[in-house]
């Protein structure tokens, strides 16, 4: 019975973060921890934000005694303490190449901003603090949209590698595979004689997964192996919905696959498969009559 499914792509291994390395031309980041997990998309954007708002909650703390003594200073603190706690945290190690791709935007006049708003809160320096309005909100702005470019860049090389890691899967367990973009997602569709695999890679990041010509329970080992050649290549995921239509020629993603990308076998390749076997086959006698033909004539048989 075939099967139609949706995975969600919560965070990626090492290999697949190389990848995305590749693609973003980044090469001052690396990390030598082999169970590291690069967070994607939602993940990334649930966990950052969990991250600021603790870092700014300590922050809060520290100078609310600087607010209620210094009101006309306020939304200076405000700027620094956001600015402070977003980019603190960005270096933590699961936000490691998003910190990479904002710092290369950061200007020599941007660090010292944040270094000093880091020692005039520590230190209370209310002459200097006062003077910082402008160069603080100037700073936070720039890291929130810079923040916001890079999520963006990231997840369209997650979709691209994504996409990779999914047809090389496909052609690991045997299919022959195009791909197709059709509005804002790719189309992908593997062929294996009777059988063909659809996949979808959406704007979200999610991979839609149809099947066709599977009977019984092929389509559930089939796509167990599928699965197995992603994780292979540093793709976790979990599956959040799952749908057995039990149509042989394939649910609505399937039909549309076949409809928008053809797969067809080349007869010709399989002729010359059948030649190059029968060349070599005809070949092989030929030298297995010719080793008889010298061996019968040293044991004097042939004159």
């Amino acid at each position: 019975m075939s099967e139609y499914q949706i995975i969600r792509v919560p965070r990626l291994r090492l290999r697949s973060l190389l990848a995305i390395k590749e693609k973003l031309d980044m090469k001052e980041l690396s990390c030598l921890n082999v169970d590291f997990e690069y967070l994607t998309s939602q993940e990334r954007t649930r966990s950052l934000g969990e991250s600021i708002s603790r870092y700014l909650r300590v922050s809060s703390q520290d100078s609310n005694k600087l607010r209620e003594t210094n009101p006309q200073i306020r939304r200076t603190i405000d700027f620094m303490s956001k600015a402070i706690s977003l980019e603190k945290a960005l270096s933590e190690e699961k936000h490691l190449l998003l910190h990479s791709m904002v710092t290369r935007t950061l200007s020599s006049k941007d660090m010292i901003t944040l270094n000093n708003s880091k020692e005039f809160l520590k230190t209370g320096n209310m002459i200097r603090l006062s003077t910082m309005k402008v160069d603080a909100e100037n700073l936070l702005q720039k890291l929130t949209e810079a923040v916001k470019s890079a999520h963006q860049k990231l997840e369209e090389a997650e979709r691209e590698v994504l996409a990779e890691k999914t047809i090389e899967s496909l052609t690991a367990i045997g299919y022959r595979v195009k791909s197709k973009p059709v509005g804002a997602d790719l189309l992908i569709r593997g062929k294996k004689q009777d059988l063909s695999i659809a996949a979808q890679i959406t704007q979200k990041g999610e991979l839609h997964i149809d099947m066709a010509g599977f009977e019984g329970g092929l389509c559930r080992k089939e796509l167990n192996r599928l699965n197995g050649e992603l994780s292979n290549r540093g793709i976790d995921f979990e599956v959040i919905k799952r749908q057995y239509h039990g149509k042989k020629g394939g649910g609505v993603l399937a039909q549309r696959a076949e409809k928008e990308i053809s797969v067809e076998f080349n007869p010709l390749q399989r002729i010359l498969v059948k030649e190059n076997s029968r060349e070599k086959r005809n070949r092989r006698i030929m030298q297995l009559r010719h080793l008889h033909h010298i061996n019968q004539r040293q044991k004097g048989v042939i004159g």
